[in-house]
């Protein structure tokens, strides 16, 4: 999104990047989901650290898209 804001990068570009961003995202997702996080403080704190990172990370995307 630097590239975008500094013009260094059209937003058509950056919109088919923030497309594979989602794509990947969602694979992960996935992966998520399917996880068996171990009753251990540190795998839970992991699991929601990893979490948090991929919702900072779709609303990043929303702010940048305008929605």
């Amino acid at each position: 999104m630097d590239d975008v804001r500094a013009c260094r990068l059209s937003p058509r570009r950056g919109l088919a990047q923030l497309d594979l961003v989602e794509r990947n995202r969602q694979s992960l997702l996935d992966e998520l989901a399917a996880l068996s996080v171990p009753d251990d403080s540190e795998a839970l704190r992991s699991s929601d650290l990893l979490q948090k990172a991929i919702q900072a990370s779709m609303k990043s995307d929303l702010a940048y898209r305008g929605c």
